[in-house]
């Protein structure tokens, strides 16, 4: 990138801080790993899109294909239960909200196809399993 998204500084600068404290915390942790991070760039180049089934809030059923862009993705691996044949990792799809969407349009079009990206053949071919948390950091 050439020069910083102005408009969204603050949601990249929040992004940074919080994989560095995650990079902090899995350090001191010796038993901890990050696997993998994925970031919102490496989304928007090679984006994934879903069906998603929603409802409105006059309680119409309306179906619609979404990108799904989030803000990034990480695995944290646990050695210790890895050598003792248990599930070991989990996965994240990472959303930073800055409030500038409403909350029924942040859910309709972040929340809801996040939700259908995990249980999805396109997030189990992309990251493995089809299991993960949607994790939302909201300001």
């Amino acid at each position: 990138m050439r020069e910083p998204r102005w408009s969204l500084l603050e949601h990249d600068l929040a992004i940074i801080d919080f994989k560095m404290a995650l990079e902090t915390a899995v350090k001191i942790s010796p038993s901890l790993t990050l696997a993998k991070w994925v970031s919102e760039k490496e989304f928007r180049s090679y984006g994934d899109t879903v069906i998603v089934d929603s409802r409105t809030i006059k309680g119409q059923d309306i179906t619609f294909k979404k990108k799904v862009f989030p803000d990034g993705y990480l695995e944290v691996v646990d050695q210790n239960l890895q050598a003792q044949g248990k599930p070991s990792k989990i996965r994240f799809l990472l959303e930073f909200d800055m409030s500038t969407h409403d909350t029924e349009r942040f859910g309709r079009e972040k929340v809801v196809p996040g939700i259908e990206y995990i249980r999805s053949g396109i997030y189990r071919s992309r990251f493995g399993a089809n299991n993960g948390y949607w994790l939302i950091i909201a300001k």
